[in-house]
This record gives C-alpha cells, sequence and structure tokens, in this order.
C-alpha cells in the first residue's frame, strides 16, 4: 500500500522552498519509487478558496486526477504539499481522510514560533500589496491561524494522532537543515542520490522598506484603486530589489523609520497568549515533558 506524506505547511515555514525541490527532483524521487505528483510546483490546486466565511475548500476534480496518477505509477510513497491544507476546517478534512482511504497517510506539518509567524506572514502580505494594515490589526485579524494545537485538533481526529509528523521551524532544531529534515521526515535513504537544491527566490525586504510599502499601498491601492499587478512591479524595480533608493531607504535613521515590526516586549506578549497551546503540542505530539516547542526566545 501507497504511504501519502500530506505536507499541510503552515505557512512561512520554508513550504515554497519544499515545494520547488521536490519538483525539481521529480525524476529523482521516482528513482526510488517516490512519487511527487504532477504539479507546476505546489499543489494548491487541489484546494479552492470559498470565501470568507470559509477560506478554503477541497477541489474534488483535482483530487480525482491526482489518486488516478498515484494509482496508475503505485510508488512506495508519495507526497502532496501546500501550506493551505493547514487551513482547512474539520469537515473538509474529515473529507480526505475519506478520499485517502486507500493509501496509508502521514500528515506532516511545520511549525514556527509565533511572533516570527506573524512577522514574516504580514511582511509577505505587505510587499505584495495585499494590505496596509497594522502589524497589530494584522496579528488580531490572523490569530487563529497561530493557535498550532488547534490547527492540529481536526487532523488528530481524523487521521489519528499516531500519523501527524510535527517538526518546529527553528533553526536550533533543524541541525541538518530544512530539506534534509523533510527528507527524513518521508523516512528517504539519500545514499547514492544527488539532489538538485537550487536558490531561494523569496526576497525579504527590511523593515524599514516593508513601512515605506506599507505607506504606499494605503495611498496607490487604498485611495488611488492602481492595479495591484502594476504597484508590486514598481516595489520589486525600485525598493525590494538592490539599487540606489533601496539603499538609501537602508540608511535613513531609525529615529525617522525604525527597523523592527515589534518590540521585544510585545514578542514575549505574544508568545505568552500562545504557551497553553505550544505546550500542549510539545507534550502530545513531540513527548516532550518539559512543554517546550521552541526552544529560542525573543530576549
Amino acid at each position: 500500500m501507497t504511504t501519502i506524506y500530506l505536507h499541510i505547511g503552515t505557512h512561512k515555514t520554508g513550504t515554497t522552498t519544499i515545494q520547488k525541490f521536490l519538483s525539481r527532483n521529480r525524476q529523482n524521487l521516482l528513482s526510488k519509487r517516490v512519487l511527487y505528483p504532477s504539479s507546476p510546483v505546489s499543489h494548491h490546486d487541489l484546494l479552492q478558496n470559498k470565501g470568507k466565511d470559509k477560506p478554503w475548500g477541497l477541489n474534488f476534480d483535482a483530487w480525482e486526477y491526482l489518486l488516478k496518477e498515484i494509482k496508475s505509477e503505485k510508488p512506495d510513497k508519495a507526497v502532496i504539499s501546500s501550506e493551505n491544507f493547514s487551513r482547512l476546517y474539520f469537515d473538509d478534512v474529515s473529507k480526505l481522510r475519506d478520499y485517502m482511504s486507500e493509501f496509508c497517510p502521514k500528515i506532516i506539518v511545520y511549525l514556527r514560533r509565533q511572533d516570527e509567524y506573524f512577522s514574516s506572514l504580514y511582511c509577505q502580505a505587505i510587499k505584495t500589496a495585499h494590505h496596509w494594515d497594522s502589524v497589530k490589526k494584522h496579528i488580531l485579524d490572523n490569530k487563529a491561524y497561530a493557535d498550532y494545537y488547534q490547527i492540529l485538533e481536526p487532523w488528530k481526529q481524523a487521521f489519528g494522532k499516531e500519523n501527524i509528523i510535527v517538526r518546529v521551524y527553528e533553526k536550533e532544531q533543524l541541525s541538518e537543515g530544512l530539506l534534509n529534515n523533510f527528507l527524513q521526515s518521508i523516512n528517504l535513504d539519500t545514499n547514492k542520490l544527488e539532489f538538485k537544491k537550487g536558490q531561494s527566490s523569496n526576497i525579504s525586504p527590511s523593515i524599514k522598506k516593508i513601512k515605506i510599502i506599507r505607506l504606499l499601498n494605503n495611498i496607490t491601492i487604498g485611495m488611488m484603486s492602481i492595479e495591484k499587478k502594476k504597484v508590486t512591479g514598481l516595489y520589486y524595480r525600485f525598493l525590494i530589489s538592490e539599487n540606489p533608493i533601496s539603499r538609501l531607504i537602508g540608511k535613513l535613521p531609525d529615529f525617522l523609520i525604525s527597523n523592527e515590526l515589534m518590540s521585544t516586549q510585545e514578542r514575549i506578549n505574544l508568545l505568552k497568549e500562545f504557551e497553553e497551546s505550544n505546550q500542549k503540542v510539545a507534550k502530545e505530539y513531540l513527548g516532550r515533558q518539559d512543554g517546550k516547542l521552541f526552544y529560542t526566545t525573543p530576549v
């Protein structure tokens, strides 16, 4: 029976890096009887946006096509990856279990310290011109996505705790790097197998640039209703890529524009809100009786 490793994210935990690696090495993986089903890079097409009240649901037509590919190839293992799986509600997770009933399912999830998760999520939303909210409002609107114990609950009920593989996206807990950690999670013997790792294409602008882009979003999109694609093109050309303007922004003194989104105390306070949830994840899924999910702190 084929084991399906369903990589559900979460967001901002190197998912794109993992997906590009798997896609780039599709043939290498097949030589080890590991299938990464056909897709440009990720498997986002297996899900569909259903609106504000229920953001994500399953795309059953895409699932039918993917399952046919797995049955045709008959691999020992198959890997499916999309960070949007982590945002499914219980009813869709339950349907997904039924969809994978002919296989042996394993769920892989990476978790990031909440203050770093929100910082990265916020910067991504700003630089792609999705909004111009303050970081405090952004955290308030998305707080449910960082309650990891609650996120894992429907997966535990549907697939069983023993089939959930929890990994922590933290340098101190990824001693051999993210990609090697992921390959270990799917029990892949990489001896005598040369992988193409490639370069990361996700540019992370400084916080000073993010703050300026946020102000520009307010003007260009909020007030002038300029198309997002045009706006982001200008950002990448003049603010995000290396050029005299972006270098000048980096030299602006901190008293004009600081290079931090949250103070240390704000980060500590945020982590306290998730302390109980994090402890439960550490104890229940990682067997850590001290309840320590993350090894680092904002201090």
